[in-house]
């Protein structure tokens, strides 16, 4: 998700006032922190610490967050439809300092069912608190096995990219899948650009999603060849660039003004 189109507004609260990114500690001590890896396990130019040996050569798959697992706003969530998972996040003592999600249908099941073969990566522009509540209502169980969040090693407004190659991992053996083609640009050949979550009880692009990825799982294929077969079966359709996932247009949820 690319914040500066939705995170100035719906959200500025929590996003646009902590611009200054969260990660002020040295890099090392950052990824202890987050991974409980000792530092010298980790090689500086990447982000994430070497692949454990319990999942060695699996898939590692990355995804986004905000409009690709959920949709955010200041506003309270008005739907019936029990498909709706709507949830409050606080972030302080104060009623301000609120945020009403929307989880996308079937997010948790995506993760329940993939994390058993693959290496699931959140890599999301949102800021660490924001991010880790939201996730407790879609990873309940802690089955990803690491979080990026936004950080001055590769976030600045207004450009910034999601290069895969800052991993660790194999190419040929990571995917991410994103709502925003701009920060996929720099690895068009190992990316699903979904459509964008606006709150619709009617999207199963999840589903569609997650019967790729456990096609690619089983293939065992690189990450490129299998997407150009999913091109091919038409699984997947390649428009400027990129493979997307899509569908018809979702009827947004209706939010109060």
């Amino acid at each position: 998700m690319t914040p500066g189109r939705r995170f100035v507004n719906a959200t500025s609260r929590m996003h646009t006032r902590q611009c200054t990114p969260r990660f002020v500690q040295p890099r090392e001590a950052t990824l202890q922190k987050l991974y409980s890896t000792s530092a010298s396990q980790i090689d500086s130019s990447f982000f994430l610490p070497p692949q454990d040996p319990s999942r060695k050569g699996q898939y590692t798959i990355v995804l986004d967050m905000d409009e690709t697992l959920l949709h955010s706003g200041d506003h309270p969530i008005l739907s019936g439809d029990p498909r709706m998972e709507c949830v409050t996040l606080s972030f302080s003592d104060s009623s301000e300092d609120v945020l009403h999600s929307i989880i996308r249908p079937h997010a948790p099941q995506l993760v329940r069912e993939l994390a058993p073969d693959a290496e699931i990566v959140l890599w999301t522009a949102g800021m660490q608190e924001y991010a880790r509540k939201a996730m407790q209502h879609i990873d309940p169980g802690a089955q990803i096995s690491h979080s990026i969040y936004r950080d001055s090693r590769w976030f600045s407004m207004p450009n910034y990219f999601k290069d895969l190659k800052r991993l660790g991992r194999s190419m040929d053996r990571t995917l991410i899948v994103d709502n925003s083609e701009y920060v996929c640009m720099a690895d068009i050949h190992n990316s699903i650009i979904i459509d964008d979550f606006l709150g619709s009880p009617d999207d199963d692009l999840l589903v569609q999603l997650e019967e790729i990825l456990k096609g690619l799982i089983t293939s065992n294929q690189p990450v490129p060849q299998y997407l150009e077969k999913c091109k091919a079966s038409k699984h997947l359709r390649f428009w400027g660039g990129f493979y997307r996932l899509s569908a018809a247009p979702q009827r947004p949820v209706t939010s109060r003004l």
